[in-house]
């Protein structure tokens, strides 16, 4: 009887294993579903690469699928993760024109396609992207962070005045981590 190799290590190996097993009559509704739950599970695991070339294939084989926009979003995400910031803005910017599966990752697109501009010191196009999120989800739990994050920005452009008046923002709407890095940032002004 066929069985899956749970050796397998890399995604090139769980592919392969899966591709014996895989029943010819699948639905591609639940074949696309499989490609990304193996991309979601390596990119938990922290296998970005892995995870990154799964995402690719779904993209590749079901590219205008109902989870696209997902994958195409998780593209970004795992280049991102591996602080391949240049590379992720395309994805992102390609995941924004797609309609996402849910409100949060329509955030998440808009977060960190802002901070790969940020990070690669495109802080217009940065600007922009953050306040796309505070604009059109001014209720996101992640508005804090994109407040933190416009101030982080022109902190970089030698803003310090404007930079802290969201530094502030920040660290009174979220008394969590970005609360705590708001704080931090408020000190290193003064």
């Amino acid at each position: 009887a066929k069985k899956y190799d749970e050796s397998a290590t890399s995604y090139t190996q769980a592919k392969a294993s899966w591709n014996k097993l895989k029943p010819q009559e699948l639905s591609k509704d639940l074949e696309e579903k499989i490609l990304y739950k193996l991309g979601w599970s390596l990119f938990h695991g922290k296998q970005f690469a892995e995870a990154l070339e799964a995402f690719k294939a779904e993209l590749a084989a079901f590219g205008s699928g109902a989870l696209a926009a997902d994958a195409q979003f998780m593209v970004g995400e795992c280049l991102f993760r591996q602080d391949k910031f240049a590379e992720a803005m395309p994805a992102y910017q390609k995941a924004k024109t797609l309609p996402a599966s849910s409100k949060e990752i329509e955030v998440l697109i808009l977060l960190h396609g802002g901070q790969s501009a940020a990070q690669t010191k495109k802080y217009d196009e940065a600007t922009k992207w953050f306040d796309e999120l505070t604009t059109k989800h001014p209720t996101s739990p992640f508005v804090s962070e994109a407040t933190y994050e416009q101030g982080w920005v022109l902190q970089q452009q030698k803003k310090p005045d404007e930079a802290l008046k969201l530094y502030e923002t920040a660290a009174t709407t979220h008394r969590g981590e970005v609360g705590a890095r708001a704080r931090f940032m408020m000190g290193e002004i003064h």
